[in-house]
């Protein structure tokens, strides 16, 4: 969810948005059952439950450029393997005319 909260005019950034993300994952088997000639290491969804969170924000920073940066991190679940991450993507797309 979010929503575009505008700068002023005089400001690199033209708007920005903060935004925030859930994330839910659950496991759909107990891991025993095999289908066909499968072979696995192991098994990433026996018993997986794990709940993430995402907060940031997405800066517009006029002609068409983009920065978002946040930080997630897990919440809860039966094995939440997340220890924290920080994020931060540029999108800066090429002018090919």
């Amino acid at each position: 969810m979010g929503y575009w909260s505008s700068a002023s005019e005089e400001s690199a950034i033209h708007r920005w948005a903060p935004i925030m993300e859930l994330h839910a994952d659950q496991g759909f088997n107990d891991g025993t059952q095999t289908r066909g000639n499968s072979y696995r290491l192991f098994d990433i969804s026996a018993n997986r439950s794990v709940l993430n969170v995402l907060a940031g924000v997405t800066l517009d920073l006029r002609n068409g450029k983009y920065f978002s940066f946040g930080y997630g991190t897990g919440i809860g679940g039966s094995r939440n393997a997340s220890d924290g991450e920080f994020r931060a993507m540029l999108n800066w797309p090429f002018d090919f005319k």
